[in-house]
This record gives C-alpha cells, sequence and structure tokens, in this order.
C-alpha cells in the first residue's frame, strides 16, 4: 500500500493517538490542523481496518521514503507530541508509545 507523505504522518498520528483505546476530538482537531479532512478521513478509515502489526509494517514500509532526516523525524515527533497532548494531558500510555514511536522511526 503506498502512502504520500501526509497520508503517512496522519496513519503515525492516529497511531500513537489511538494508543489509549480511542481518538478524542481535541486530538482529531489537532490533526485535522496538520492535513486536511478528506486526507484524515481516507486515512481513518484505512487505519480502522488495519491491526497493529499491519500499521507498524507500514510505517516501517514509508519511513524509509519519508523520514530521510533527522529534521524529518523531528517534525513528526513534534506533531505526534503536539496530536497527544492536545486534550491538555499526556498518559502514560500515551508518553509509552511516543518513545516507542521515536525509537521506531
Amino acid at each position: 500500500m503506498g502512502l504520500s507523505k501526509e497520508e503517512f504522518k496522519v496513519l503515525v498520528m492516529l497511531y500513537v493517538a489511538n494508543s489509549d483505546g480511542h481518538v478524542n476530538p481535541e486530538e482529531v482537531r489537532a490533526m485535522l490542523e496538520r492535513t486536511s479532512p478528506k486526507v484524515y478521513a481516507g486515512v481513518k478509515l484505512m487505519f480502522t481496518k488495519m491491526n497493529d502489526v499491519e500499521v507498524l509494517q507500514c510505517i516501517e514500509e514509508h519511513k524509509k521514503h519519508y523520514l530521510t532526516t533527522d529534521a524529518d523525524r523531528q517534525e513528526l515527533l513534534a506533531d505526534l507530541k503536539a496530536v497527544v497532548e492536545a486534550d491538555g494531558k499526556l498518559l502514560p500510555v500515551e508518553e509509552y508509545m511516543l518513545r516507542g514511536v521515536e525509537g521506531l522511526i
């Protein structure tokens, strides 16, 4: 499955936002500040049909194309942090997921 850079970023944001079992409205709003509603809706539909292994494989497959520099990685990590902190709190599971994704990318 080929994703654009924007779709890839939304997929990773959804993965991290969903780490506590649901994506809350504040997290969605933060994602929509970084992408269009059309891209978000398309990736969200795809994401809901994927299991964790498939999401992780997709991240692994696309990171070599879209995260080629440290600046790319830092930008994505900043976006991820903004999404999970959008509701005003950072849960331990979200912090754990951020660290895990940082190691993955």
